[in-house]
């Protein structure tokens, strides 16, 4: 059983020192990847849009329909 542990352990610290390695790397930013960002950015700007358009739309019909019912209060 504590041949098992120390196993667990020094399989744990060898990940450990496999993963601070990879931090290291230097991963390229290309053009294409900016442009790429670019087009994402616009879809999402033109999502929004659609979205906060249809949520104006739904509003206009609940301020349509509390004219058509009325509340009495006493």
């Amino acid at each position: 059983m504590k041949f098992l542990k120390i196993l667990i352990i020094s399989i744990l610290f060898s990940f450990s020192g496999i993963a601070k390695t990879s931090e290291n790397t230097v991963v390229p930013f290309t053009l294409s990847d900016r442009g790429r960002i670019m087009r994402t950015e616009q879809k999402l700007e033109a999502f929004q849009k659609n979205v906060y358009d249809k949520f104006n739309g739904i509003d206009g019909k609940f301020e349509g329909i509390d004219d058509k019912i009325c509340f009495t209060t006493k």
